[in-house]
């Protein structure tokens, strides 16, 4: 390709293996990711590769347990970054390392870097990614048994994400907060709820409950795919995305 065409391919993939991540196929965003590295040392864009390809190749191979990969994939990005004197690099870098000592073993280190990890991704800023680096925080400092400190941490990526409006981290975070036994933070509906009519107020409770679509569907004499649209109807009123949300709301404002 010409240099043109580098310049669209690479961004092209950091997307590609991002979305991979993002959906959870992490050996496709570690293939996707190291094809786009090479187009990218063999082009001179090097910093594309510590901007976001390296890391995105790293984060899977964490995810996947491949640690001596990914500690491999991390030590490149400080070698590169160090001698580019790339911030965001080194943030990476030591986000990286913060979580192979977890998985190592070392909880109360890895707690202690992933923090200086988020401080400096946060002063770059790169306040997305630090929010998620601080969403790994949150979960080890909850491992160490420290569940305030977990929580404070949680509430801040809860807040930074709302303001966000990036509802699939959004959905991540409160899956954190039931995973340490605590409530989300309220959503804010807006004039959501008072829009909703009797029957929707009715299923939403029952939801609440823990009824599934076909039990709702014969304690109210309705088809349980009526009930499937009445459900998608509520939560585009109220904007939420899931039962679980949709549970949380119903119950802080007593529907």
């Amino acid at each position: 390709p010409t240099a043109a065409g580098f310049f669209m391919l690479i961004p092209a993939h950091v997307g590609r293996a991002a979305c991979a991540l993002w959906e959870g196929n992490y050996e496709e965003a570690v293939r996707i990711g190291e094809a786009g590295v090479e187009l990218a040392e063999t082009s001179g864009y090097k910093p594309w590769t510590i901007h976001r390809l390296l890391p995105i190749v790293a984060e899977s191979h964490i995810m996947l347990r491949n640690l001596d990969e990914a500690a491999a994939v991390g030590a490149k990005i400080r070698s590169e970054s160090e001698r580019l004197g790339h911030a965001l690099g080194l943030a990476w870098a030591s986000a990286c390392d913060a979580l192979l000592l977890w998985l190592r073993g070392d909880s109360q280190r890895g707690a202690i870097q992933l923090r200086e990890a988020t401080e400096a991704l946060e002063a770059i800023p790169m306040v997305p990614y630090a929010a998620r680096v601080r969403r790994q925080l949150a979960g080890r400092l909850a491992e160490t048994g420290d569940r305030g400190a977990a929580l404070q941490e949680l509430r801040k990526v809860y807040d930074i994400f709302s303001r966000l409006g990036a509802e699939g981290e959004l959905r991540k975070t409160r899956e954190m907060f039931r995973e340490v036994e605590a409530r989300p933070p309220r959503r804010t509906a807006g004039a959501g709820v008072d829009g909703l009519t009797g029957r929707e107020v009715e299923i939403s409770r029952l939801v609440a409950e823990g009824m599934s679509n076909k039990a709702i569907g014969r304690t109210l004499g309705i088809s349980h795919r009526t009930v499937s649209t009445h459900l998608s109807n509520v939560f585009k009123k109220v904007e939420v995305g899931s039962r679980a949300e949709l549970a949380d709301l119903a119950r802080d404002r007593r529907l």
